[in-house]
């Protein structure tokens, strides 16, 4: 055990380490539709993780297990100032940094630039310029700073326009016909996953405003 400022001084690589929020998102996002994509796109097979309350301690996929572990060992050194979970957390960061750097290494498919293009600091193409939100964003700014009236009716011209487009592309669609009466099933009870799901979000909410 230490305190966190004699710490600072014993650990080396302690600037590695990242906030606990983000090991969480990391192993959520491990287990996530996107994430099982990416894995059966470059590892070829999905394969299953356990729950993310057992996976703070054994996670049951091997890809799984180092996140899982990382963000036991960032929230026992919040908690706890204990040095060894800090320990930990540095090796899981520098093994993380030294796979990220093999695999930048071994890829044959981009080939690192030894100087910038020639034209890197060319002014952008007309169309790139993005003239009408950039004065949006002018217009807001010179409003929110000195109460301009005509900066604020301009943003709101340019909100007019928005909606105006917006509802000419809804008009001019011909791939979705709009409705003209509600489907029959309109008022028909939610499924059993999405009442539990809405119970959920709901409980979530309330333990937030609370």
């Amino acid at each position: 055990m230490s305190n966190t400022s004699d710490v600072k001084h014993e650990i080396p690589g302690q600037w590695l380490i990242r906030p606990c929020e983000e090991y969480n998102d990391e192993l959520s996002y491990c287990r996530s539709w996107r994430g099982r994509l990416y894995q059966r796109y470059m590892l070829g097979e999905r394969k299953d993780c356990a729950p993310i309350a057992e996976a703070l301690h054994n996670c049951e996929r091997k890809d799984c297990a180092p996140i899982a572990e990382a963000l036991h060992n960032c929230m026992f050194w919040l908690q706890r100032k204990d040095v060894q979970e800090l320990k930990n957390l540095i090796s899981y960061e520098e093994d993380r940094l030294i796979r990220r750097k093999l695999s930048a290494e071994n890829n044959d498919v981009w080939q690192p630039r030894t100087e910038p293009p020639s034209d890197w600091n060319a002014p952008l193409p007309e169309w790139a310029h993005c003239a009408p939100i950039a004065e949006a964003l002018h217009n807001c700014m010179f409003w929110l700073q000195r109460k301009d009236v005509q900066e604020l009716k301009n943003l709101i011209s340019y909100e007019e326009d928005r909606l105006i487009r917006r509802k000419l592309s809804a008009e001019n669609n011909d791939v979705w016909q709009p409705r003209t009466e509600p489907p029959s099933d309109w008022n028909a009870p939610l499924p059993e996953w999405a009442r539990k799901r809405a119970e959920s979000i709901g409980q979530y909410k309330q333990k937030q405003t609370n």
